[in-house]
């Protein structure tokens, strides 16, 4: 049984809000704990290691990853009973992890689920904050058919169920075979972003309306719609060293009438290199997540 400690959060952006730092400090557990002094915490770990506080403020990666493997079981909500032939059936949480950051759609056909029992799944999953839907974005008044993405919502449960410990992700250059491939490059890629995009709607909370934005040929990872002003950030995401902005960045930012267009990127990996379609006129912000989450913090 997990204790009020253990389950008691660290958000990104409570450290940016109230110490006005790129570090954050623990905010939450009682100044008598040992974790309360604590050397400030990176958001590069939090991504690592998620927001629980005990696997946050573990001491090093692999008791971090212990923690997080040690009661995995009890963050998540009961394993209800699946049919047999999907293959959510023996655990349907490690299943949707592996899926992180792909669109629902794709996800119910292949569960091989009815819809009512994938509905639920996903309901339970909503409602003890175990994932989240991020649907797309469509012009005020009309409805899109297009799909969510759905996204975990801690990277560090994430992490454990998918088996990518912070040793690996910290050496990501070095990392062994085992881990390479494009289908852990695509599990890293996709945990970042789903990290950045929790991070900045959590930020923004009540006061902006989060959507990604798609085309035929692409989408824009994360639009922020500001509900008391005619703002709108249109923000993508990469870890890469290299990153390729196509024409439809550009179309995607018109349609949705972007007052401003980021590029975040990894501060630890550092600014990508750019190669740009033809004819793009460039107006770009380039960020890190940090930077990103004062400027949602201090909003339009």
């Amino acid at each position: 049984m997990l204790s009020d400690a253990d389950l008691r959060l660290i958000e990104a952006h409570h450290g940016i809000q109230r110490a006005n730092t790129l570090a954050l400090r623990d905010l939450t557990l009682d100044t008598n704990s040992p974790a309360a002094s604590a050397p400030p915490i990176e958001l590069e770990s939090m991504w690592h290691r998620g927001r629980f506080a005990q696997s946050l403020l573990a001491p090093d990666g692999p008791a971090s990853d212990r923690w997080r493997a040690d009661n995995a079981e009890d963050l998540l909500p009961f394993r209800p009973h699946l049919p047999s032939h999907s293959p959510l059936a023996t655990d349907p949480w490690r299943w949707i992890a592996n899926e992180n950051g792909l669109e629902e759609s794709g996800l119910f056909t292949r569960s091989l689920l009815q819809w009512e029992v994938f509905e639920r799944l996903r309901q339970t999953g909503e409602q003890q904050d175990v994932i989240f839907r991020l649907p797309a974005w469509s012009p005020p008044g009309e409805a899109t058919s297009r799909p969510s993405f759905l996204y975990m919502t801690d990277s560090g449960v994430l992490h454990h169920l998918i088996g990518l410990p912070e040793v690996v992700l910290n050496s990501w250059d070095k990392r062994p075979p085992q881990y390479r491939g494009g289908t852990w490059d695509g599990y890293r890629q996709r945990s970042w972003e789903g990290f950045a995009i929790s991070c900045l709607a959590r930020a923004a909370g009540v006061r902006a309306h989060a959507f990604y934005w798609t085309a035929a040929d692409g989408e824009i990872d994360l639009i922020l719609d500001w509900s008391s002003s005619s703002e709108c950030w249109a923000i993508e995401i990469t870890i890469g060293r290299n990153k390729k902005l196509k024409s439809y960045f550009e179309i995607g930012c018109g349609e949705v009438q972007a007052t401003r267009a980021i590029l975040l990127h990894n501060s630890v990996v550092g600014i990508p290199k750019i190669k740009w379609d033809r004819g793009m006129a460039r107006n770009l912000e380039i960020m890190t997540l940090e930077e990103a989450l004062l400027e949602v913090d201090a909003g339009p």
